[in-house]
């Protein structure tokens, strides 16, 4: 009995010891704090070999291969914006279909209309590879759900692409950096209104879609100006043959060619890699590059390993950063101004020290905003001092007492009559 996990660095298989005066078999593996694994027992019987899920641990991810059992150390939680809020509006998917020249077929894509949506209104567009796969094992859309209804990203159009060929479409083939600029671009633009305007289309993608959606704008600079890439397969070759097999070489030959003339392929990129994937060496090593481009990168590690609930649990950050919600420009309004009351002091304490005198007190307390974060909802009212996540959840807090008090007045008109 073996027990199997995916971390980095750690034998994949790790014995089972029998505990001495019990019927129970155990494996001790030291785990930081907010820690996630995902593993498997192995049972090996007469020459066979068998991977089986923890029959006493009822937490379980999934992914296209199955499922695995999970592992939380102390600390994790898993987000509540990953969950279904049945008070949230809900948004829509749109089910289309792209005959390309360029593969010579005809392919289905899932287009994600946020709750609201308007024809007369214009909306900010990413593109994510293997959409389908974010939807079933990153609830994806639940999570556009719920950041757009906290305001956390604005109302956007997501498009769901998938590969019947991923392996080598995905892996810095220009055939697929033309599909998406010359074909799906323009289908999505004609059907649906979209922002006319680099910053507000994105790509995404993790593993070889990370590849896939940095070389489609590398290859159309200018086109697409906002990248998630999330675990990205960025496999290279300093010196010698790399290491990672042949489904690799596409993959290795671009990415040489990348990091040796990068040009700017974003202006602004977040990344993100769990620290128990072996990934983690070649995601960290594209970050100073990117940067030494000038470009706005934001990179998080996550002690997880190359799984969709990391991916999953990385989205509110990597959204956020790329398209920013009133939340987030409420606290940037806030911040700004708590910076420049800082300045103001400072110099106050100067003046006095130099002169004797001062200019008066300034306001103790910092800058309240009242409308702009919460929108419909005024009597919300976030300091200076609160972030963007404290704000999201007083916002989502806000809701879900206002619709009990419509419940219970609701109730209260029934009864009355």
């Amino acid at each position: 009995m073996f027990l199997r996990c995916w971390i980095a660095g750690l034998d994949t298989a790790q014995p089972l010891q029998s505990l001495a005066g019990t019927d129970l078999w155990a494996a001790t593996i030291e785990l930081p704090r907010g820690s996630r694994i995902e593993y498997k027992f192995e049972v090996r019987l007469h020459g066979h070999r068998e991977l089986v899920l923890d029959p006493l641990n009822k937490v379980i991810a999934h992914d296209p291969f199955g499922a695995n059992s999970v592992c939380q150390a102390w600390g994790y939680e898993r987000p509540e914006w990953t969950m279904h809020d049945p008070d949230v509006r809900q948004g829509a998917i749109d089910i289309r279909h792209i005959t390309s020249d360029v593969f010579g077929d005809t392919r289905e894509l899932q287009v994600y209309l946020p709750a609201r949506f308007r024809k007369k209104r214009r909306y900010p567009l990413l593109i994510v590879h293997d959409g389908i796969d974010y939807l079933r094992y990153a609830e994806l859309k639940t999570v556009l759900d719920n950041l757009i209804s906290d305001l956390e990203i604005p109302p956007l159009i997501a498009v769901m692409t998938h590969s019947p060929d991923r392996l080598n479409e995905y892996a810095g083939d220009d055939r697929h950096a033309r599909h998406l600029a010359d074909e799906l671009l323009p289908l999505i633009d004609a059907h649906y209104p979209l922002q006319d305007e680099s910053r507000a289309r994105g790509l995404m993608g993790a593993s070889f879609g990370g590849v896939a959606a940095l070389h489609a704008a590398w290859r159309n600079p200018g086109v697409f100006d906002r990248l998630l890439l999330q675990s990205g397969s960025f496999a290279f070759s300093d010196l010698g043959r790399h290491q990672r097999g042949p489904v690799f070489d596409p993959v290795v030959r671009f990415m040489n060619e990348f990091r040796e003339n990068p040009g700017i392929p974003a202006e602004q990129i977040y990344m993100s890699c769990g620290i128990y994937e072996s990934l983690i060496y070649e995601n960290r090593s594209l970050v100073p590059r990117l940067q030494e481009q000038g470009i706005d990168v934001r990179f998080d590690e996550a002690r997880d390993a190359h799984n969709w609930e990391n991916w999953r649990d990385r989205l509110r950050n990597g959204l956020s950063t790329l398209f920013p919600g009133p939340v987030w420009m409420v606290y940037e309004i806030t911040r700004h101004r708590e910076e420049r009351r800082h300045r103001e002091e400072r110099s106050d304490v100067a003046t006095s020290q130099r002169t004797g005198r001062s200019r008066g007190a300034r306001r103790a307390r910092p800058y309240r905003h009242r409308e702009a974060a919460a929108g419909s909802r005024g009597d919300l009212v976030p300091t200076g001092r609160a972030w963007p996540c404290e704000i999201a959840t007083a916002l989502r807090a806000s809701r879900r007492q206002s619709a009990l008090r419509a419940s219970r007045r609701s109730t209260a008109l029934r009864a009355s009559r």
